[in-house]
């Protein structure tokens, strides 16, 4: 008669309860990661759900503030349809479409959402801009409208970045200048080495001797730097002073400079707001007997934006690029406003 051993049995049935086991053990982890994940990627649903909700409620505001502009009074103070949004690109007759401006991003988790500014097209003249562009200079190819034209891959560039002076009626004058030979004060905004401005002899015009740059009334600049550029040591300035003012009576010393001894330098000082005048007041010179100034140059480069007469916009944003190597993109520069393109606010700035 054959014996059964128990030992071997109970073995085995403990192989299969712990065989049993795992299978059970694995089953469940799959479950809950199953579980959770799903929880998971429905809470991200949800929660894109709700931006896509939140665009969708903006975009039906923006056209809503649109079609009430189109048919009640716009910004313009057209109230016949006409108005059109601040760019005319895009749609059939521009392929390639605006640029659109970027007006308000907002974080969803780690994801960046972008509300961008809607056009409004016109088809009988939506390829053209509806606004115009100027600046104190231009390098090559680079002009000032391409600072306009909605092309990432084009830009403006100006000659320098001392350029204030050049702006078209801007004015020089002078305690005293030289008549014979004539040395007036406008040959030291000419950009022209080879000019300059001199004073009248110092026997009969003494110290101090200055010299006036007006620019045009109502500029109201912002300045912080002014390069002054003397090549002779004979009436060279060397103790002076920067001067600024905002209506041609009232000073405020902005640097006083001693022992100058350099054929051009650069002096910088807090910016100073307001400006339409900057005068040069020169209290002593390195050697000779009058006041001697090939140029001086104010820092700064201007580009001007023109809309139609009329536009009358409301402007609180103004966005802006440069080159992705931030070669010549600007470090220190204010926005002005004005409605008759002459008389100038500064409705912000940016100074590092």
């Amino acid at each position: 008669m054959n014996q059964i051993d128990g030992t071997g049995i109970l073995n085995s049935k403990k192989g299969v309860v712990l065989l049993f086991t795992f299978i059970l053990v694995f089953a469940i982890a799959g479950i809950a990661v199953i579980f959770l994940d799903t929880v998971f990627f429905e809470e991200k649903r949800v929660k894109f759900f709700l931006v896509d909700k939140q665009m969708f409620n903006i975009a039906e505001a923006g056209i809503n503030k649109a079609v009430w502009y189109l048919e009640n009074t716009a910004p313009d103070s057209s109230t016949d349809g006409s108005w059109r949004t601040a760019d005319q690109r895009g749609g059939s007759c521009c392929p390639d479409g605006p640029s659109p401006i970027l007006s308000e991003p907002f974080d969803v988790d780690n994801y960046t959402v972008s509300v961008y500014t809607f056009y409004l097209e016109d088809d009988d003249n939506c390829c053209n801009p509806i606004a115009t562009a100027t600046a104190t200079s231009e390098q090559g190819p680079n002009i000032a409208t391409r600072a306009i034209d909605n092309n990432s891959g084009t830009y403006w560039k100006s000659d320098s970045v001392e350029e204030l002076e050049d702006l078209a009626g801007t004015t020089a004058s002078a305690s005293s200048s030289s008549l014979i030979p004539p040395r007036p004060p406008s040959n030291a905004i000419d950009n022209n080495n080879g000019t300059e401005w001199r004073s009248g002899l110092l026997l009969f015009y003494p110290l101090p001797q200055w010299i006036e740059i007006s620019f045009p009334m109502g500029s109201n600049f912002l300045v912080n730097r002014v390069t002054m550029r003397a090549s002779q040591a004979d009436g060279r300035p060397e103790d002076y002073q920067w001067q600024v003012s905002s209506n041609g009576s009232d000073w405020t010393t902005a640097a006083t400079i001693t022992g100058n001894d350099d054929n051009e330098r650069t002096d910088t000082f807090p910016l100073q707001s307001n400006v339409n005048y900057l005068r040069l007041y020169v209290t002593a010179i390195q050697a000779g007997n009058k006041v001697r100034v090939d140029e001086i140059m104010v820092g700064g480069a201007v580009i001007t934006i023109s809309f139609p007469a009329g536009s009358n916009f409301s402007v609180n944003q103004v966005h802006i690029t440069g080159k992705s190597n931030n070669d010549g993109m600007p470090k220190d520069y204010w926005w002005q406003v004005s409605t008759d393109g002459s008389t100038w606010t500064t409705g912000g700035y940016n100074y590092r």
